[in-house]
């Protein structure tokens, strides 16, 4: 983050576009406000970042193809760093 913005500009507003949500919509509510919650940060506040709660979006991934080519590329690097790729399926 220490690259993120200049000191002599005004904040950096990042907006957010979530997958669905799987949960009750007071939780999603609670965790979209420690996203917002963010920018009392130091470190986020020194390197001029900014999170509101209006750019933050909740969408259906499967209706955008460049998500879900970042859905599968996410995917691989998850099996991949956590070594799913060593574990043995039980009968082989």
């Amino acid at each position: 983050m220490k690259f993120a913005g200049l000191p002599d500009r005004p904040a950096a507003g990042i907006r957010i576009y979530f997958d669905k949500l799987p949960d009750t919509a007071e939780k999603c509510l609670a965790f979209k406000g420690f996203v917002t919650g963010l920018n009392q940060n130091s470190e986020w506040r020194r390197a001029g970042i900014s999170i509101r709660q209006d750019q933050l979006a909740e969408i259906d991934s499967k209706e955008h193809d460049i998500l879900q080519a970042l859905d599968l590329v996410l995917g691989a690097m998850q099996f991949r760093l956590n070594d799913k790729h060593k574990e043995k399926p039980e009968g082989i």
